[in-house]
This record gives C-alpha cells, structure tokens and sequence, in this order.
C-alpha cells in the first residue's frame, strides 16, 4: 500500500495532483486512512498497490489525454477493472459519440438523413453523392490529383449502405496493387513472411464493415474490442526496448490513439475486428499477451513495493 506521500514520490507527481487524481475517481478507493501519530488532522490515505500503476499512467500520458470521461474510458480500455465497467453503458457512450460523428458529417454532406438509423433510398444516396463529390472530392482532387478516387470510395462506403464504387474500376486495382507492394516491402524490412494473398480481407469486407449505418444498427462487442487495445497495449509493453521497425511503430501508432476520443477508438476496433480475424483464433492469444504482460507489470510493481 502506498501514502499519498509515496505515491507522489513512485510516480514523478505531486502531492497536490494525487490528491487531484483521487477527487476525480481516477485512482482506486483507498483502503484505509490511519491516525496521524499525534498531529493535528487526519492522516493520509492509503491507496492499494494498483494506485501507482494509475499515477505512473497519468503521468505518462499527461499531455495526450484531456477530459474527466475519455480518462476514465482509457483507464477501463487499459484493463483497470475498479472503472465503472458497465457494458451497456459503453454501448450507449459509443452510439452517442459516433451519432455525434454522423452530425458532423452532415455539416459537409447535407444530403445525409438525420441519423444513421433514419431510412435511406436510392434518390438520397444520389444527393449524398453529389454532395461528398462537390464539398469534398473536387477540391481535393484538384489539389493532389486523380488519386482522391480511392478516398472518395472510402468515404462513400463509410456512409452509406454498401461500397459505391465498381468493384474492377482501375482506381481499386491500383490501390491493391500498391497495398501489395507496400505490404511485401515491409515484409521483407523487416524480416516476416509476406502475408498470402486470402490472408487480408477484401476492400468490400472492410469498406462495408466501417459503414456508420451498418454500425449504429448492429450490437457492438466492447469487451473483445478492450481485449484488443490491451493485446496492442501488451505488445507495445513488452517489446518497448526492441528497435525493429514493426515494434516502432506500433509504439506510434498507440501513441497516436491516445489523442483521440476513445469511443471511437472502441468502435473501430468493434467494426474492424472481425473483418481481418475470427474472434476463437484472435482472442486466446491476445489474452496470452495481456496475461504476460500483467505479470511483468505485477514483478516490476512488488519491487517498488518492497524497496
């Protein structure tokens, strides 16, 4: 157990952001609050051991995470159960953030029906289309060229019902053959067997599976999607002194996320997920991964706590 004293002291913060962090619900309950030894006032609290896995969190992510809420949200996608963990409410958090995204969306394609759960027809589809066409996909095309197609298709599929774009138009064969060449290249950098072809998914598969209509519809599996962010967490963990370049990157790439709203952190991974992997062959060795890397975390903590 640890002081807030000696929390402060671990975890490179104040005194006076512990006792922040402790007002906000972010750190575990303490366990107790013993006398102060003849002082005047009450004595200190004192947090489990978990406390300073949490500070040392907040410390590390201090400049990347903003607000009371999307903290709490990381602490729970990051494995820390004394989060309120109630699933149905997560549900509803991610369903009102992406309904938010599809608002702001209609602010550049007025086209769009009021929600992603409003009806749609063929005549509104056609409007959305024009729409993206002249708000988005011919400003941008005039600044970098013909190679906007590709995202003009992404955007399309993303709202509306199915992928909009012909299937064996030269834009999409393009961009596989350019996947290709990158993921080959790559593969051979940094020293993996390049994947078989029927090992990715198909543009359609992963088009329609980020398609917000598709996804304000169906339940979403949060709890494999924060088994997954934890498998990213725990790879990141455990390889964070190794240089290869795959390893860089995925450092990155977490990084990078922790800018971002986790809500829609949460769906991307929910949507995505089963397109590139079933859950029975992804799920037993991500928590292999999760369970390693908690172990590590535990040793390198029972240091600190006997020191």
């Amino acid at each position: 157990m640890f002081t807030t004293e000696q929390l402060a002291r671990h975890a490179g913060l104040s005194k006076r952001k512990i006792t922040a962090l402790h007002r906000d619900g972010f750190l575990p309950s303490p366990v107790g609050r013993p006398g102060n030894q003849g002082r005047r006032g009450r004595g200190q609290y004192l947090f489990p051991d978990e406390a300073l896995d949490v500070a040392r969190w907040h410390q590390a992510r201090r400049r990347s995470i903003h607000g009371t809420e999307r903290v709490k949200v990381w602490l729970w996608m990051e494995g820390y159960d004394y989060v309120e963990a109630n699933v149905a409410v997560r549900q509803r958090d991610v369903r009102e953030r992406m309904g938010q995204v599809w608002q702001s969306m209609r602010a550049h394609v007025p086209a769009l029906p009021v929600s992603p759960l409003a009806p749609s027809d063929d005549e509104t589809r056609n409007r959305v289309l024009d729409d993206i066409d002249e708000a988005i996909t011919r400003p941008i095309e005039k600044e970098y060229g013909e190679a906007i197609s590709a995202a003009y298709a992404l955007l399309g599929a993303g709202v509306l019902d199915a992928p909009v774009y012909p299937v064996e138009s030269d834009t999409v064969k393009t961009l596989a053959a350019a996947v290709e060449r990158v993921r080959n290249s790559h593969a051979n950098r940094l020293s993996i067997p390049a994947l078989p072809n029927d090992a990715l998914p198909s543009l359609k598969n992963v088009l329609e599976a980020i398609n917000l209509r598709r996804g304000a519809q169906q339940s979403l599996d949060l709890d494999y999607a924060r088994l997954l962010w934890q498998a990213l967490v725990a790879i990141t963990e455990l390889s964070k002194d190794r240089p290869e370049p795959l390893y860089r990157f995925l450092r990155a790439v977490r990084h990078f996320l922790y800018s971002m709203d986790p809500h829609l952190v949460l769906h991307s991974l929910a949507v995505m997920a089963p397109v590139f992997a079933k859950k029975e062959e992804v799920a037993p060795m991500a928590q292999l991964l999760v369970t390693e890397w908690r172990k590590r975390r535990a040793c390198a903590l029972a240091v600190t706590t006997s020191a």
